[in-house]
């Protein structure tokens, strides 16, 4: 039967090189070893000599948590290596690649109010609702129908 262990260890470093620059460095580090199999997690902060800083993380699971009136929520997690951003508002971003499983849609979208647009990645359908609410377009990859702000169904084209 083989044993099992555990160790914690903590190191603070700090180097001077003949030129005189700094670089500094902190690491915690929590070891098991069950029976032959190693387990590491740690975590490390630090600057290099040319002041380049980094803080790392070394483990399967990592969240970033609040507790916020009692509850505790996972904003961010990453499991596995990747990443689960419970929602997300971003300024600006450049996207290469995405995959959206359901709808995509604008924040004002409504079908009660009319306004807005969506994108449903399952079915393709494609409705554009006019900032104005004059009328608004819904479409399928065979048939496009345009409504007036009533609801009425002034055009319709393609396959049904």
């Amino acid at each position: 039967m083989g044993t099992s262990s555990a160790k914690i260890e903590q190191t603070s470093k700090v180097v001077t090189d003949i030129n005189g620059k700094i670089s500094a460095s902190w690491t915690m580090k929590v070891q098991q070893d069950s029976k032959g199999n190693k387990v590491i997690t740690g975590i490390g902060l630090g600057f290099n000599a040319q002041g380049n800083s980094q803080f790392l993380v070394n483990a399967q699971n990592f969240a970033v948590i609040s507790s916020l009136n009692g509850k505790v929520v996972t904003p961010f997690i990453v499991k596995n290596g990747q990443v689960v951003v419970n929602e997300a508002f971003i300024g600006d971003a450049t996207i290469t690649s995405a995959k959206i499983a359901n709808v995509l849609q604008s924040t004002n979208f409504s079908h009660a109010n009319k306004v807005g647009y969506q994108l449903n990645m399952r079915t393709g359908e494609e409705i554009k609702y006019g900032n104005n609410a004059q009328g608004y377009w819904i479409e399928t990859n065979i048939l496009k129908r345009l409504f007036d702000k009533k609801g009425t169904m002034r055009i319709r084209m393609g396959i049904w």
